[in-house]
């Protein structure tokens, strides 16, 4: 069977997680070395509000950092006074990381439970609130099976057929 050119969506049954957005910052677009420097300074002094800082070459503005609320009013000063333009997205509730990794580790383990032996791997979005898997198998596997661990949010399942590709590595 060909691999999945889409994925199988699990459609939410919870509402996704609640998120402010502001464009913070210079005018100017800037450079990526400049977010780095900001991803640094947020990593050393608030690492537990920290998701993502990431560089965006095709979406304005193109530095976003994602932080996790509530978030300490020295880091909105940090990215206010940032020398380029920055959109701050700030999730408010939803899954802990400690929480996501554990729905993506009963994910993982129910797609290894039908006999899945090829490579697996996932993430979860907290902005979106969407877990992604992506896995190879004998076949793609019933999703109603997967529906119940995620605790109502939404999943992307990605088929990546029944073959292991050959750069894998050792599983």
């Amino acid at each position: 069977m060909p691999a999945a050119t889409e994925p199988v969506l699990i459609a939410a049954t919870a509402e996704p997680p609640s998120v402010e957005r502001r464009i913070v910052g210079a005018d100017d677009p800037g450079i990526a070395e400049q977010l780095y420097d900001i991803d640094n300074a947020l990593s050393a002094r608030f690492f537990d509000s920290l998701v993502q800082a990431e560089w965006r070459k095709e979406a304005v503005p193109h530095a976003q950092v994602v932080l996790r609320g509530p978030v300490d009013e020295a880091a909105l000063q940090l990215l206010d006074a940032a020398p380029l333009q920055v959109e701050v997205v700030i999730v408010t509730d939803g899954p802990t990381w400690d929480e996501s990794n554990a729905v993506l580790l009963s994910l993982i383990d129910r797609l290894r439970a039908d006999d899945t032996t090829g490579p697996i791997g996932g993430h979860y979005d907290e902005v979106e609130g969407v877990y992604s898997v992506s896995y190879v198998a004998p076949g793609p596997i019933d999703p109603d099976a997967l529906a119940g661990l995620t605790g109502g949010a939404t999943v992307e399942l990605w088929y990546g057929g029944s073959e292991v590709p050959p750069d894998s590595g050792p599983q």
